[in-house]
């Protein structure tokens, strides 16, 4: 692989880090200088998206508020153009959905302490997508790290 691609020089994606209510798996941002997160329920219908952040991948989760703009979608089969929330007043630290999708970023540099492990956890039936980006070290794929280690 030439590390003109971006899977491992510009990104790493996890498809489903997270999926329903209680499977909720973190990020390792160690080696990333932020992540995007999409989220959205199979077959339509709405969720709510709460972001957490710790010190530690097995516990210590905490609520945090890191979303400063989101994209939406109001469909999820490539018909829909993102729409932008533009700069919010307050950050938040929930996300609630009817339809479609939501994207956001958080930065590993806005995380309390740094701590690197961030998380997205779905309230019901909602699916978290992670795409790390600005690779700090730029790997081929098969080298990169697993993105909940």
């Amino acid at each position: 692989m030439a590390l003109g691609e971006g899977l491992g020089r510009l990104f790493d994606v996890e498809p489903q880090i997270s999926y329903l209510a209680g499977t909720v798996k973190p990020v390792n941002l160690k080696d990333a200088a932020g992540v995007t997160f999409v989220c959205f329920v199979p077959g339509g219908g709405g969720d709510i998206f709460i972001v957490k952040q710790s010190a530690v991948k097995g516990s210590g989760f905490a609520a945090f508020n890191p979303i400063t703009r989101y994209y939406n979608k109001s469909a999820l089969d490539g018909t829909a153009q993102w729409t932008d929330s533009g700069d919010l007043a307050a950050s938040l630290g929930t996300i609630q959905i009817g339809s479609g999708c939501v994207a956001f970023y958080v930065d590993a540099a806005d995380t309390p302490s740094e701590n690197p492990y961030v998380e997205v956890a779905p309230g019901t039936s909602g699916i978290v997508i992670a795409i790390v980006h600005d690779l700090l070290v730029q790997r081929q794929p098969k080298y990169l790290r697993a993105l909940n280690s």
